[in-house]
């Protein structure tokens, strides 16, 4: 079996929603994308941390 990554859960939940909750569409997509640009600040900021920890600035 393959692996189900977060992109493919991404695109369910969403055809999920259009189908369940039409009317709230805008409220939940604004919602979503707040959500994934906190996300992605949180992985930059862990990928800046783990990058200076493997590699130390010089003295």
């Amino acid at each position: 079996m393959g692996q189900i990554g977060f992109g493919e859960i991404l695109i369910i939940v969403i055809v999920a929603i259009c189908v369940l909750k039409p009317d709230q569409l805008q409220s939940i997509s604004f919602m979503l994308g707040k959500l994934w640009g906190k996300t992605n600040k949180q992985l930059k900021t862990l990928k800046a941390e783990l990058k200076q920890t493997i590699d130390p600035p010089a003295p």
